[in-house]
């Protein structure tokens, strides 16, 4: 009996993990916006709506969040630029556990 509930609770653990972590999501569209803050971080609004949380739809690069570091953010903040002025779509992946939406990276797609 005591190993009944020992794999009950097990069971129920390992199929409620999935929900407990961060999901990855990758999101496909022409930049619409940049929008540089005060502290150096960054956000992006894209043209086409993601799965992102947020009501205004930005997906910010913040130093120390989503494994962005400072010399990341400054590669993708140049990669954000760039694809924006040559009207190139970019692809991010991005922490959609919150409203944040904290990109973690970028591909321009040329």
């Amino acid at each position: 009996m005591k190993y009944f509930f020992i794999r009950i609770f097990l069971f129920t653990f390992v199929f409620s993990l999935p929900n407990a972590f961060a999901a990855s999501v990758w999101h496909t569209s022409t930049i619409k916006n940049i929008y540089p803050v005060s502290d150096g971080d960054f956000i992006i609004i894209f043209k086409a709506a993601s799965q992102c949380k947020d009501r205004n739809q930005y997906h910010r690069v913040v130093v120390g969040s989503n494994g962005i570091n400072a010399e990341g953010s400054k590669k993708l903040y140049s990669a954000a630029l760039a694809a924006a002025a040559m009207g190139k779509t970019v692809s991010i992946n991005f922490d959609d556990s919150s409203s944040n939406c904290f990109i973690n990276r970028m591909k321009v797609n040329y």
